[in-house]
């Protein structure tokens, strides 16, 4: 199964090695709709993204109870954190 990315990686090599617009033309096409598609999954998935924070959140609360050894820095709240 060819994934989404080696399909755009080998469109992109073959428009490069093209001969002539003819041959251009329907690579820059199919380029356009998989780089659309790409477009379209990166979408979906940053559409999920503020979920997944809180999940890794929940993910490093359960690691600090598990691991008390983690440096404060990484530590919600802590001096590190990054305001979002």
């Amino acid at each position: 199964m060819v994934t989404l990315g080696r399909r755009i990686h080998k469109l992109c090599i073959q428009a490069i090695n093209a001969k002539d617009t003819d041959d251009l033309r329907p690579i820059i096409c199919e380029l356009r709709d998989a780089l659309h598609e790409h477009n379209d999954d990166l979408k979906l998935i940053l559409a999920e993204y503020p979920f997944l924070l809180a999940d890794l959140a929940k993910l490093a609360d359960s690691c600090l109870s598990v691991h008390p050894f983690i440096p404060a820095r990484y530590i919600r709240g802590g001096p590190c954190e990054r305001k979002i």
